[in-house]
């Protein structure tokens, strides 16, 4: 649970570190952007989520079971040692907790966070904007009960006051879903579940995106583009 806590504080600086590398390079168009941040985004990510159990599986098991290391350490000082049966059970363990750990908190942070981030919008950012509403909104409703009926406020109004659907938006998308894809062929052995819990996080995953991006995003521009960019 601690290296998951680790691992989400240091996704938060990584992610500034590539954008703020990305920008440095000042591309000419948003395709050579987008490339060389997903580039940077997944090889920091990569290591961040796959350095702990690649360790478990790969390195430790040959660190902790040399002649060499057993017959220099005592039992009292071996800080790390796994099972009998090997260190499987342990990697078992790690991965439920940082692959479940992180849909969960992915789920719960997508969908709330968008919810919050356009509250605090309306009440600190446009404030005046809906106070303005508000007071046209109250002047029809006396001029005429039947305008009741009508929804007083435009669909522009409304969506000016959501978040807007940056060229990045997606991006952490394709991110959550590779990094899944990995977490499934890497260690599906050890933990054999892993294809019905990213199946289950899936399906809510698609409802999630669909309630954030129709109701708390500004409705998107169209770009013309062969592909999905690197993601391909």
């Amino acid at each position: 649970l601690i290296n998951l806590i680790i691992i989400l504080i240091l996704q938060y600086f990584y992610e500034i570190l590539a954008i703020w590398l990305t920008n440095v390079e000042l591309h000419r168009t948003d395709k050579t952007y987008e490339a060389s941040l997903t580039i940077k985004m997944f090889l920091f990510q990569f290591v961040n989520y796959y350095a702990s159990i690649f360790y478990i599986a790969l390195i430790k098991p040959l660190i902790i079971y040399k002649p060499t290391y057993l017959d220099r350490h005592s039992k009292a000082f071996r800080f790390e040692e796994c099972d009998v049966s090997g260190c499987v059970w342990e990697l078992s363990i790690q991965l439920i907790i940082i692959m479940i750990g992180k849909q969960l908190i992915s789920n719960i942070w997508e969908f709330y966070f968008s919810k919050l981030w356009n509250m605090c919008r309306k009440r600190i950012t446009f404030r005046h904007t809906v106070r303005q509403i508000n007071e046209r909104n109250a002047k029809m409703k006396k001029l005429d009960e039947q305008i009741l009926t009508i929804n007083l406020k435009r669909s522009y109004e409304e969506d000016f006051l959501l978040q807007t659907f940056e060229l990045t938006t997606l991006f952490y998308e394709y991110l959550e879903i590779i990094l899944q894809f990995g977490f499934v062929t890497f260690f599906c052995l050890s933990f054999p579940l892993a294809p019905l819990f990213a199946f289950i996080n899936n399906i809510f995953e698609i409802r999630i995106d669909a309630l954030k991006v129709v109701k708390e995003f500004r409705r998107p521009v169209a770009r013309r583009a062969m592909g999905i960019g690197t993601w391909n």
